[in-house]
């Protein structure tokens, strides 16, 4: 088998782009395929043969060459790069947009599937809930994707709010963990507002947020444009489909719930991955923080679908 990939992605490097597909096989069993955007697997048919045959001729050259580690795709006009890491027992082949001539680390890989699910979902019940009055319509920046990254739509709670804003998964928000945050939230304010509303949540003068603080502004009436700016982000973030919403989305309530089921397999091989990449505590604490925030998102959803 080839090397493994590095652990963890240095924060200089380039973006990742989107994972378009996963293929989890043991012992060349195919035990999980993922498409978060489902068009995906149609796309990839069209221009190739099917996911999993190709899937397995990759695997059979990984073993026959030590030194392979990625093939290229064009689906589109598009640029796509196939890559392999083991995690456990598992083989895991990733799909990924854009070329990247050495991969990347499976902990990314699957939370950007994770990401991914979560893009569906979302696209898929958004019209829904803003016919009903859900999600603040923010605009993204140019060359932005729409994602978990940098949308506002899709938390399960105030507390996944807060955990997905501590980066780095310390119990605490700092400055530029805050700064960051207001991008995904899509507010796109000036250096000087930033740390002035970041100033005034932070009454304790300490530098960092906790859950207390964060609470507090949150429970805090104030007329300041600001605030009621960051609020409103905060509380559109968590808007939830309703049951009805669901049933009336494209996808439905089976594959809804399908997606959620594929999405907890890849968080727990998420964990799987932490264990075995034995990263430096800081960050287990950032991966640790992203699989509780992803987890919170499935038994939320789960309870709405039933």
């Amino acid at each position: 088998m080839p090397r493994r990939k590095k652990d963890s992605i240095d924060e200089e490097e380039e973006d990742l782009g989107d994972v378009s597909a996963i293929g989890v096989f043991v012992n060349h069993q195919m035990i999980l395929k993922v498409f978060p955007d489902q068009s995906m697997e149609g796309d990839f048919r069209s221009a190739y043969k099917d996911f999993k045959s190709e899937c397995l001729s990759f695997l059979k050259q990984v073993e026959e060459k030590d030194d392979l580690e990625i093939r290229n795709y064009d689906i589109n006009d598009e640029p796509y790069t196939m890559f392999y890491s083991e995690i456990g027992d598992k083989e895991s082949v990733f799909l990924c947009h854009g070329d990247h001539e050495n991969g990347f680390p499976p902990t990314d890989a699957l939370d950007l599937a994770v990401t991914g699910i979560i893009d569906s979902l979302q696209d898929a019940t958004s019209s829904i809930l803003k016919k009903n009055g859900g999600g603040s319509g923010n605009k993204l920046k140019p060359g932005k994707s729409k994602s978990r990254r940098s949308s506002n739509v899709g938390y399960s709670s105030l507390e996944e709010v807060f955990r997905t804003m501590d980066l780095d998964g310390n119990g605490v928000i700092d400055l530029d963990e805050f700064t960051q945050s207001l991008d995904t939230l899509g507010l796109q304010w000036k250096d000087s507002q930033i740390k002035k509303v970041f100033n005034q949540i932070d009454d304790g003068g300490e530098g960092e947020l906790s859950f207390d603080s964060f609470m507090r502004f949150i429970m805090t009436p104030s007329n300041k444009k600001s605030w009621k700016e960051l609020k409103r982000a905060i509380n559109s973030s968590i808007a939830m489909p309703s049951v009805k919403a669901i049933q009336e989305s494209n996808i439905g309530p089976e594959l809804y719930q399908k997606k959620l089921s594929q999405m907890e397999k890849l968080v727990n091989m998420m964990e799987e991955s932490m264990v075995e990449a034995q990263l430096p505590s800081e960050k287990q604490r950032y991966w640790k923080n992203k699989v509780l925030a992803h987890r919170e998102f499935i038994r939320r959803h789960q309870d709405v679908v039933g």
